[in-house]
């Protein structure tokens, strides 16, 4: 056991305050700095790869460029809160941004260029982010590393063109982080990121999206499936985006429509600009929440068939067993949906019909399938509850059929747990430790990849 406190000799701390030179992470932040210093004594920093200077009163593109220049290994820059003036306001042939420019070529065509290692730059609560990265990405070429961009709390409302349509500009770039802004429409924001060749993550998320598209859909009582899209120059789709978050956002507020309208619309729009999607996350967006008559377990589970490649939905894993209910969950929807009103030649046109048929077969009350499936699911399964707040455990053989609503019944009687308490479910598989919340009041267990043998947690609150 070591001692809470403990005297250091000062000696010591000499020692230790010798070794400044092998500094790698540096945070300064909110300590009021106006100006670089000497650069002989940044030159002694040679070691530095992070630096922080967020919420400080630096005001001139000079003293970044002196704090640049003097740390040649930079690979992370935080430069949010800082007063700087828009680099692209001045004239292109001006003495000032001539002198600014001539300070960040780093003057000697021997030595590299300053940023030439920064692979991440964060730009939040920072005015004109955007002009910046065009004058230092454009303008002065030195944001060939850069693997991530952060522009946060900026209140930006549309991307410069000229900044990502650029060759070269930003070659590198996987990752832009664009939360907490102003933006309100998918399409509108990630139009001009169609020039970024590795582009792999899109932050979106407490934005203003209402829509996912650039114009506002059409009415219509029944959720009609869109056609494959057809290739145009003016089709938006990021081939490299494998990741999308737009959590805490309106998306489907501008369909004012009920039923699972907002839904397909949202599904068919992200995977037509994002086909290669890997990672969605999309909770707490109410009008889309409030589709499937407000049953998040349906809206999963209509997700997740819409996208056959995702492995994660809103940072819950996406199992075998829960695809393949997904999966039924959709054939027997599109059945229902669309069989009497427009007949089944029209069930070959929507998105996966046809290969989850093949896979499943027909999914109704009346198929063998559907019997067999009711069947097994009215077997019993041999589940672990325990109580989160009682800390007791019970074991318990539970029917695939029984709903969730009803298992949370059990739960409060079986551990006397207070009547006015909510309770929240939570899967804990015994095969591979993998958790998910039973959030489908009505939906049955055999939806959710629940076998003998795993554990579910109650929790009252």
């Amino acid at each position: 056991h070591y001692p809470l406190f403990a005297t250091i000799p000062q000696e010591k701390i000499r020692s230790r305050l010798k070794q400044y030179r092998s500094l790698d992470h540096v945070g300064v932040d909110s300590m009021r700095i106006s100006r670089a210093g000497p650069s002989q004594e940044l030159k002694e920093l040679v070691g530095i790869k992070s630096l922080s200077l967020e919420n400080n009163l630096l005001r001139s593109w000079k003293e970044i460029a002196v704090i640049c220049c003097g740390l040649p290994t930079l690979e992370e820059l935080r430069m949010g809160e800082n007063n700087l003036p828009n680099l692209l306001s001045l004239p292109p042939k001006s003495p000032a941004l001539e002198e600014i420019s001539s300070m960040f070529s780093g003057g000697n065509n021997d030595s590299p260029k300053p940023l030439s290692n920064l692979k991440i730059l964060v730009l939040n609560r920072f005015p004109y982010s955007c002009e910046a990265v065009t004058a230092l990405g454009v303008r002065f070429g030195l944001l060939t590393s850069l693997e991530e961009l952060h522009m946060c709390k900026n209140d930006l409302s549309s991307l410069p063109k000229e900044l990502f349509s650029a060759k070269d500009a930003l070659p590198k770039l996987h990752l832009l982080n664009l939360e907490y802004n102003s933006f309100v429409s998918l399409e509108g924001a990630a139009r001009p990121l169609k020039y970024l060749p590795n582009l792999s993550t899109l932050m979106l998320g407490s934005n203003k999206i209402t829509a996912l598209e650039e114009c506002k859909g059409g009415g219509g009582s029944t959720p009609s499936p869109p056609p494959p899209p057809t290739p145009s120059s003016n089709t938006l789709v990021l081939p490299s985006l494998t990741t999308l978050q737009l959590q805490d956002n309106l998306v489907g507020k501008t369909y004012e429509i009920s039923g699972p309208r907002p839904a397909v619309r949202a599904a068919s729009i992200i995977r037509r600009i994002a086909p290669q999607l890997k990672h969605l996350r999309i909770i707490r967006n109410p009008p889309l929440e409030s589709t499937f008559e407000g049953d998040s377990g349906k809206l999963r589970m209509y997700l997740i068939s819409r996208f056959p490649a995702l492995a994660t939905l809103n940072l819950s894993q996406i199992r075998k067993k829960e695809r393949e209910a997904a999966e039924r969950f959709y054939l027997k929807w599109c059945r229902s949906t669309y069989l009497e009103s427009k007949g089944a030649a029209f069930l070959k046109q929507i998105p996966y019909y046809e290969e989850y048929l093949e896979r499943h077969g027909v999914v109704n009350a009346s198929s063998a399938h559907a019997q067999k499936a009711a069947k097994l699911s009215s077997k019993l399964m041999k589940i672990t509850l325990q109580c989160d707040e009682t800390k007791k455990s019970k074991e318990k053989k539970l029917p695939g059929t029984m709903q969730v609503s009803k298992l949370k019944l059990l739960s409060r009687r079986l551990f006397r747990l207070d009547k006015r308490a909510d309770i929240t479910l939570r899967l804990t598989s015994k095969e591979d430790g993998h958790t998910m919340v039973l959030d489908g009041e009505s939906l049955p267990l055999r939806q959710y990849p629940i076998a003998s043998g795993d554990t579910i947690v109650v929790c009252s609150e």
